[in-house]
């Protein structure tokens, strides 16, 4: 009994591992909730973008030190403002 219970855990690990795969390959991370620098500019806050698409970036950078300097940097270089803060999802 216990060998199956073992059999179908490592079929679950597998494929879950070929789920993540399929999920970085066709879903695109972005950078969303983004606390905008604007002096305080409401209108001109609610005028930039909510979330921007970081794929290009963040397959480069993932999991090192400058993953979070070199976003802020490409959020900042593509609106021209800086900000807070954000967070990142994927969909």
């Amino acid at each position: 009994m216990e060998n199956i219970s073992k059999k179908e855990e490592k079929k679950r690990i597998e494929a879950d591992k070929r789920m993540q795969a399929i999920k970085e390959k066709y879903l695109q991370k972005y950078a969303t909730n983004i606390k905008w620098d604007t002096d305080g500019d409401t209108e001109t806050a609610e005028s930039l973008p909510q979330e921007i698409c970081i794929d290009e970036i963040i397959d480069i950078y993932e999991g090192t030190d400058e993953q979070d300097d070199i976003i802020s940097d490409f959020i900042t270089e593509k609106t021209g403002f800086c900000h807070y803060g954000y967070d990142v999802i994927i969909k």
